[in-house]
C-alpha cells in the first residue's frame, strides 16, 4: 500500500497532490498533516479538451496563463494545470505523453504562481526578500536579484541566526501585526524553512560604500513593497486586494532603505538601528 499524500503547507495554505510523485527536496520540510485548500490530481495523459479561450498573461517560455470557461489554465514547458473556478482543485496534465511520469505541481513555477494568487485573495503577499529570525521576530531584507539577499543570509547565519528564506518570504496581516513566513523557494544561500514569526522591520537593500539606514515614510515603504512583491497582474480583484494589504503592512511595519557593504559588521549595524 502506498503512503498517503502529505499536505504541503506554504504560508498557511495547504496543497495535496494525488497521486504523490515525490516532493522536491525544498518542499519536504513543509509537508505534514492538516487541512487542504487545493487538491491537485495528476493525470497521465495530455489534456484533451478545448484550448484556452483567452490569454491573461504571457511569460513564455517559462509559463503562460489563459482562461477556459471559468477555469484558469497555467501552461509550463512540461505541464498544463487547470484550476477550477472555486479555486479548490487543479487538474495537472503532461504536455506530451513522454512527460507523464515526471510532472508535479511542485515543479517551478506552478506552486509559486498559485500561492501568490491565493495570498492576494486572503490578505497577504509574496515578497522578494530574505528573512532572518532574531530574538523571536523576523527581519526582512528585500530587493531584486543581485541586491544582496543571499549575502545577508550568509552573514547572519554565520552569526548563528536562523534564516527562513534567502529569496522569498510570505507576509500576512492580522491582529494588528505582520507575520513573516518562510517558503521553499530559496536563492543562492539555499535557505528554506516553514517557520514564521512577527515581522520587526523591512530593509530595502542597496549597495553603498558604507552602512547607512534611512527611515522610509509609510507611502515610500508601500511603494517599495509593491516594487519587490510577486503580484497576480492577471487578476484585477487580486491586485486591488494586494494593494490594500500593502497599505496595511506599510502602516504597521517600519521600513528602511539600507545601503551596505558585504561585511560582517552589517549585523551589528542593523541591530543598532533596531535598538
Amino acid at each position: 500500500m502506498s503512503a498517503p499524500c502529505p499536505t504541503v503547507r506554504i504560508g498557511g495554505i495547504g496543497f495535496r497532490e494525488r497521486p504523490g510523485t515525490g516532493l522536491p527536496l525544498p518542499y519536504r520540510a513543509f509537508a505534514g498533516e492538516g487541512a487542504t485548500d487545493v487538491e491537485i490530481t495528476v493525470h497521465r495523459r495530455p489534456f484533451a479538451g478545448d484550448p484556452p479561450q483567452e490569454t491573461l498573461f504571457d511569460a513564455r517560455p517559462n509559463w503562460w496563463l489563459g482562461r477556459c470557461d471559468e477555469a484558469l489554465w497555467f501552461r509550463t514547458m512540461t505541464a498544463d494545470a487547470l484550476w477550477d473556478r472555486q479555486r479548490g482543485s487543479i487538474g495537472l496534465h503532461p504536455r506530451r505523453s513522454a512527460d507523464s511520469g515526471g510532472i508535479t505541481f511542485f515543479s517551478y513555477p506552478l506552486a509559486e504562481l498559485v500561492t501568490l494568487s491565493l495570498l492576494a485573495e486572503r490578505g497577504g503577499l509574496l515578497l522578494h526578500a530574505c528573512g532572518v529570525l532574531a530574538a523571536g521576530r523576523v527581519l526582512l531584507f528585500a530587493g531584486p536579484s543581485g541586491a544582496g539577499k543571499s549575502t545577508m543570509a550568509r552573514l547572519w547565519r554565520h552569526r548563528g541566526y536562523d534564516i527562513l528564506s534567502d529569496d522569498r518570504i510570505i507576509l500576512r496581516t492580522g491582529n494588528g501585526s505582520v507575520t513573516a513566513l518562510g517558503t521553499p523557494w530559496h536563492g543562492d544561500a539555499g535557505s528554506a524553512s516553514p517557520a514564521g514569526a512577527t515581522a520587526a522591520a523591512c530593509f530595502f537593500l542597496g549597495h553603498g560604500a558604507a552602512h547607512r539606514a534611512t527611515v522610509l515614510s509609510p507611502a515610500a515603504g508601500a511603494a517599495e513593497l509593491v516594487r519587490n512583491s510577486f503580484s497576480p497582474y492577471w487578476d484585477r480583484d487580486g491586485m486591488e486586494r494586494l494593494l490594500a494589504s500593502v497599505e496595511t503592512i506599510s502602516g504597521l511595519l517600519p521600513c528602511y532603505r539600507l545601503d551596505f557593504t558585504p561585511a560582517a559588521d552589517i549585523v551589528d549595524a542593523v541591530l543598532e538601528v533596531l535598538a
